[in-house]
């Protein structure tokens, strides 16, 4: 988790102004999800996530 969080500061530090969370099917991961979701927001970044429905 903490590879994900500095992934967002990086992220942010260069400019990046959203995140999407897709792939695989995140809400297996819904602690993961939410703690980065969390995060990302907090630093004033739009989220988006893209789900599969399973």
């Amino acid at each position: 988790m903490d590879t994900l969080m500095g992934l967002l500061d990086e992220m942010y530090e260069l400019g990046a102004e959203a995140v999407k969370i897709i792939g695989g099917e995140p809400l297996l991961y819904p602690e993961l999800v939410s703690n980065a979701v969390k995060h990302a927001r907090g630093m004033g970044m739009y989220v988006s996530l893209e789900t599969n429905g399973t």
